[in-house]
C-alpha cells in the first residue's frame, strides 16, 4: 500500500475519495497487488527485516564494534543502524523533497513466520530538536491521519534507544530506509 501512496504523491494525485478497496481483478486492484509484490524488492526487503530482527544483534553497540566492518560481520546494534546508517539516508531523501519508504521492525526472532509482523510506511517530513528526531509518517493502517509519527532519541547511538510510535499499535524496535522507485499510477488517473 505504501508504494501506491508514494506513486500517487509522486504523480501529484490525491488518494481516491472512495476508501473501499478496488474490485477484485480490476485495474486498480491489480496495480495495488503488483506494487505490493514490487515492494519486496526481489526478496531483499524481507531479508533486511530478518537481519534486523535477529535476536543475536546486540542491544547496545559492543566495544569490539569498530572491527565489525573489517571482518565482514553485520552485527551493529539496532540503535547504531538507525542513527548512523538509516536516519542519514532518510534525511537525505526528505531534504531533497522526496518521500522516504521506511521498514518498521516490530519483532525480534529467528522465526521467519514473524516477518509478517513488520510493516512498511512512508516518511514525508521530520523535525529535529537537538537529538530528538520526529519522523512524520504516512501509514496505510492509519489512512488520512497526519498525526502519525515515530520519535527517536539519537543522542547515544552506542546505547539502546527504541523508536516511539504515536499510535496504539505494535512497538517499533528499529526502522530502515527501504528501496522505492515511483511509477505512474495509471489506474487512478
Amino acid at each position: 500500500m505504501s508504494f501506491t501512496v508514494g506513486d500517487l504523491h509522486h504523480a501529484g494525485l490525491k488518494p481516491p475519495a472512495d476508501t473501499s478497496p478496488p474490485a477484485a481483478d480490476s485495474a486498480g486492484y491489480r496495480y495495488i497487488v503488483d506494487r505490493q509484490i514490487t515492494s519486496f524488492d526481489d526478496g531483499r526487503l524481507p531479508l533486511r527485516f530478518f537481519r534486523l530482527m535477529s535476536p543475536t544483534r546486540p542491544a547496545t553497540e559492543p566495544a569490539w564494534a569498530p572491527w565489525l566492518g573489517r571482518i565482514g560481520v553485520d552485527r551493529h546494534s539496532r540503535t547504531y543502524v538507525m542513527v548512523h546508517e538509516e536516519w542519514p539516508a532518510i534525511r537525505s531523501l526528505l531534504d531533497a523533497g522526496q518521500l522516504a519508504m521506511i521498514g518498521l521492525v516490530r519483532a525480534v526472532s529467528l522465526d521467519p513466520k514473524l516477518l509478517s509482523h513488520n510493516h512498511q510506511v512512508l516518511a514525508y517530513g521530520y523535525d529535529l530538536e537537538g537529538p530528538q528526531l520526529t519522523l512524520r509518517i504516512c501509514d496505510p493502517n492509519w489512512p488520512r491521519d497526519d498525526t502519525v509519527t515515530i520519535t527517536l532519541d539519537t543522542s547515544n547511538p552506542s546505547g539502546s534507544a527504541s523508536p516511539t510510535w504515536s499510535k496504539p499499535d505494535a512497538p517499533v524496535l528499529c526502522f530502515f530506509r527501504a528501496g522505492y522507485t515511483a511509477i505512474d499510477p495509471t489506474p487512478f488517473r
